[in-house]
C-alpha cells in the first residue's frame, strides 16, 4: 500500500489501532523535522538534519519529496522577501542621500561657479563689502560704501543690501537689489549712479597736462562740454542754490596740479572755503590715446573702515583702517605724502581689475573693463599723480567763496542723493 493511500484511510479513521498510531507517530516525526528546518537558514536537505541527530532517518520517499519542495519553496520566498527588503532600504538610503545633497550642498556648488558677494573677508567684512568700498572710491565722488548686507538664496542667487552708514542731507539711503548668477538688479539703479563724464571742464580737452582751461576756451576757442556750460553760467548756477543745502560739487581747475602741489592748494584754503570728503580726480593721459574719465582717490576722509585685504598684493589699497592703527591716516601727514597716494590709488586700480566678476556686475552702467584699470595703473606709475579737478560736499556759502579762487576754473553741483 502507498502511503498516500495510507493517509487517506487515515483520514476516513478506517485504520486499525496500530496503524493508526504509526501513522500519527511519522506525522509528529515529519512535523519536529519542519520546524527545524524553518529555524535552519544554511540547512538545504535532510542529510544534514541526518548527520545532526546521528540517527537515519525513515521516511517514505514521496512524502520526504513533497516536503522538500515544500521548503523549498518557503526558503525562496523568505530569500525574495529579504532581498527586497534590501533594496528597499537601499532605495531609500540613496534617495535621502540624494535629497540632502540637493537640499544643502548643490546650492553651495551652484554658488561656486558664480559671484559670491557674502563671502567672508576678515572678521566682520564680505566680498561685496571690500569690492564696493573699492569701486566706490575710485568712481563716485561722495557716494562712498563699504558696508553690504547679503542674504544667499542659493544657487547662485543673493538678496543684498548697500548701506549708507554716513550723510551729509539728513537722510539714509539704503539701496536694494539682487544678484542673480553674475547679473545685478538694483531697485533704484540711480543711488549709486555714477557721474557722468563731462562733470569736470576738462572733458573733452586737448590741451595736455599743461594747458589752462582759460587758454583752452577762451583763446583757442575750444568748446566746454562740462554739464556746468560757461564759468559764467556756472555761477550764476551756484548763486541759485538752497542756503540750507548741502550739494557735492565738481570743481575743474583752470590748469592741472601735480599731487603735493595740490595738496598745498587745499592746505591754504580758508576755512570758510573749505568742503568736506575731497575727492580728486587724476589725469590719465590724452583722452584720444585713453578713453577712462573721472577716475580718482579720496583725500580728505570723513570716517574710517573695518576691512582686511591682501596687503602683500594691494599695499595700502584702504588707508584708514580702523582695526590697524599701521594704516591711520592723519590729513596733515600722510596724504601730502605722494608716493603714499600713488600707492594707495594704483592698488586700488589693480585691485578691481582684478575682480572681474564683480566688474561684469557693474556692466549696465558703463564700468571700464579689467585691462582699463590696469593701463590707468601703468600710466600713473610711470607719470604720477597730476590732479585736473575735485569733489566734495559743501554748502552755498563755501562754494561761492571757492569759485572766487583763481585756480578754480568753474564749479558744477547736484544735490546728493
Amino acid at each position: 500500500m502507498r502511503y498516500h493511500e495510507l493517509i487517506e484511510l487515515y483520514k476516513k479513521n478506517e485504520l486499525d489501532e496500530i496503524q493508526k498510531k504509526r501513522v500519527e507517530a511519522d506525522l509528529e516525526k515529519h512535523e519536529a523535522i519542519s520546524e527545524y528546518l524553518l529555524d535552519r537558514e544554511d540547512g538545504s536537505d535532510f542529510g544534514s538534519l541526518e548527520a545532526d541527530v546521528g540517527v537515519q532517518m525513515d521516511v517514505p520517499e514521496p512524502m520526504l519529496s513533497e516536503q522538500r519542495e515544500l521548503e523549498f519553496t518557503k526558503k525562496v520566498n523568505r530569500k525574495i522577501k529579504f532581498t527586497f527588503m534590501k533594496l528597499g532600504l537601499c532605495v531609500t538610503m540613496i534617495t535621502l542621500v540624494l535629497v540632502l545633497f540637493v537640499i544643502f550642498l548643490l546650492p553651495k556648488v551652484v554658488d561656486g561657479f558664480y559671484y559670491n558677494p557674502g563671502k567672508a573677508v576678515g572678521t566682520y567684512g564680505n566680498q561685496a563689502g571690500l569690492d564696493y568700498y573699492v569701486y566706490t572710491e575710485l568712481c563716485m565722488p561722495g557716494y562712498n560704501r563699504d558696508c553690504v548686507s547679503v542674504q544667499s538664496r542659493g544657487y547662485g542667487v543673493y538678496d543684498i543690501m548697500i548701506l549708507q552708514n554716513m550723510t551729509y542731507n539728513h537722510s539714509i539711503t539704503n539701496l536694494a537689489g539682487r544678484i542673480e548668477r553674475d547679473k545685478l538688479t538694483l531697485y533704484d539703479p540711480n543711488v549709486l549712479q555714477r557721474p557722468a563724464v563731462n562733470v569736470f571742464a576738462w572733458y573733452d580737452m586737448d590741451g595736455g597736462s599743461t594747458a589752462s582751461l582759460t587758454d583752452l576756451i577762451e583763446k583757442e576757442r575750444k568748446v566746454n562740454h562740462c554739464s556746468a556750460g560757461s564759468a559764467q553760467y556756472a555761477a550764476e548756477a551756484l548763486e541759485k542754490l538752497d542756503e540750507q543745502e548741502n550739494y557735492i560739487a565738481y570743481v575743474s581747475l583752470d590748469k592741472m596740479m601735480p599731487y603735493q602741489e595740490f595738496i598745498k592748494f587745499l592746505s591754504e584754503l580758508e576755512e570758510e572755503e573749505q568742503i568736506e570728503s575731497v575727492w580728486c580726480a587724476v589725469y590719465l593721459g590724452d583722452q584720444e590715446k585713453n578713453s577712462v574719465n573721472n577716475l580718482g582717490f579720496q583725500c580728505r576722509f570723513s570716517s574710517s573702515h573695518s576691512l582686511e585685504w591682501d596687503r602683500e598684493k594691494y599695499p595700502r589699497l584702504v588707508l584708514w583702517n580702523q582695526d590697524d592703527n599701521e594704516y591711520d591716516v592723519d590729513f596733515d601727514e600722510d596724504v601730502q605724502n605722494e608716493d603714499d597716494m600713488k600707492t594707495h590709488f594704483t592698488s586700488m586700480l589693480k585691485y578691481i581689475a582684478d575682480q572681474e566678476k564683480f566688474l561684469k556686475l557693474q556692466e549696465p552702467w558703463g564700468v571700464y573693463s579689467a585691462q582699463e584699470y590696469r593701463n590707468a595703473a601703468d600710466y600713473v606709475e610711470g607719470n604720477g599723480l597730476m590732479i585736473y579737478g575735485f569733489a566734495g560736499i559743501g554748502h552755498k556759502s563755501a562754494l561761492l567763496k571757492l569759485n572766487q579762487e583763481k585756480e578754480v576754473y568753474e564749479i558744477y553741483t547736484q544735490k546728493l542723493r
